[in-house]
């Protein structure tokens, strides 16, 4: 009996060392027994559980996460996007002004322009960026302003306008006072109520997605960061959601898990965030319910599914290795249809140093953008691009083309639109890639 007591005092010492050994960040997988393979299928549902809750979207009472949500997991319906962009051009227009009530409301309204394809600096003739750029006038109270501020300038790296009030705002000035509201020694965001201490989760994951463009670059922001994981590992709940016994625990789950794929860190595979085989994304999709929505009982409906939604597409982006939930630059206009994709019908080299590309013409239209490249991957550098009549259903290429080569070839068409005085051109989606080698 001491001899297997000894034994066994071995092996979990060995265990132990090997644990220790264990860095933060080692990839270790969850229990995927639901959100390994069922996470696309709970992010379908709430985006149209945001769809059917949110019929006619207008700017604020939270119809600006729901659009934003859907817009950047892809979501297409022309007039519901148009809805939501009217309702901001209708209320600049009849202020004659771009304030939307509130800094907060503006910055929330930049977010969901953007994710649109929509262009916030020309609603109505009045930038909405303009509100922002006095400091004095972003409300300080609390974390959240300031946040939303400093991801509305960061969707597409904006140029902060020129402040007309008692002072300027820039990014550093809002990276600091949000630094400013976190314990600086454990990393939180808290306070109390009724001599009882609370961490505000939420407002910890929504900070620390604006952190998450610098933390690579700004120290301050790399070491509160690095204490906010530290401490978010520690108190993760056992069943893989975070939050108090009194908390919103899917939206506390929900940012974190954004926060988390913001800073690239898959909460599926990172050890530091798995408990007992269950990551946040597990704990985020225990709520999700047969209607599509994700929410917590007793809560409300619209706000947690609003975050349930974009957290998934937050964490989607991170698997598919798109673009950021909020960099923005790849959003394309949500809310004018997108013109006919192209077939190409014939590739040829008729003649030395030629390329000959003909298809099926296309209605409604302004014209054809065809490529022609060396590399399959199109990459700019080794790629020439040719803008062509709505009246063609063909090109024939004879610059920069060498014989007995590999090309690759590609169409689309575009088409430009006007919403409310405002020009867009959009594109669509691109023919299958022809190769051709040239004579």
């Amino acid at each position: 009996m001491k001899q297997q007591k000894t034994r066994n005092i071995s092996w979990l010492l060995i265990l132990v060392m090997v644990l220790s050994l264990i860095s933060p960040g080692t990839k270790l997988t969850a229990d995927a027994k639901a959100s390994g393979t069922s996470y696309s299928k709970q992010l379908t549902g709430v985006t149209n559980y945001l769809k059917k809750s949110v019929a006619k979207p207008a700017v604020g009472d939270e119809n600006d996460w729901a659009v934003m949500a859907n817009a950047r997991a892809g979501k297409t319906d022309v007039n519901w996007y148009r809805a939501y962009y009217d309702s901001v051009y209708d209320t600049v227009k009849k202020n004659n002004s771009p304030d939307l009530g509130s800094v907060g409301n503006n910055a929330k309204a930049i977010i969901t322009l953007t994710a649109m394809g929509a262009d916030p600096t020309n609603v109505a003739g009045k930038n909405l960026l303009q509100p922002l750029s006095d400091y004095s006038a972003i409300p300080k109270d609390y974390v959240t302003t300031p946040v939303y501020v400093l991801l509305a300038l960061d969707t597409k790296d904006y140029k902060i306008p020129e402040s007309a009030g008692a002072a300027q705002t820039t990014r550093e000035n809002l990276v600091n006072l949000i630094l400013s509201y976190f314990d600086k020694d454990t990393g939180t965001l808290g306070g109390e109520w009724g001599g009882i201490t609370y961490i505000y989760y939420d407002s910890m994951g929504m900070a620390l997605q604006a952190l998450a463009p610098y933390y690579k670059t700004n120290k301050n922001v790399k070491s509160l960061v690095d204490k906010s994981l530290a401490y978010l590992s520690k108190y993760q709940n056992s069943d893989g959601t975070f939050g108090g016994e009194y908390d919103d625990r899917v939206c506390s789950t929900a940012q974190v898990l954004c926060a988390l794929s913001s800073l690239g860190i898959d909460t599926e595979q990172d050890i530091r965030f798995i408990k007992n085989g269950k990551s946040a994304l597990d704990g985020l999709l225990s709520y999700a319910k047969e209607d599509g929505g994700i929410y917590m009982e007793g809560m409300n409906l619209l706000i947690d599914c609003n975050q349930a939604a974009y957290a998934l597409v937050s964490y989607d982006r991170l698997k598919n290795k798109s673009n950021d939930l909020y960099d923005m630059t790849d959003a394309l206009p949500m809310f004018i249809k997108l013109p006919a994709t192209p077939n190409i019908k014939k590739v040829t080299s008729p003649k030395k140093k030629q390329i000959k590309v003909t298809w099926k013409k296309k209605s409604g239209i302004n014209g054809y953008q065809l490529e022609v490249s060396s590399k399959s991957d199109f990459k700019k550098s080794k790629t020439r691009s040719y803008k062509i009549s709505k009246k063609n259903t063909g090109n024939t290429v004879k610059k920069s083309l060498k014989s007995n080569k590999i090309f690759y070839v590609r169409l689309r068409t575009y088409k430009t639109s006007t919403v409310n005085g405002r020009k867009y051109t959009v594109y669509s989606k691109w023919s299958g890639k022809k190769k051709i080698r040239v004579k």
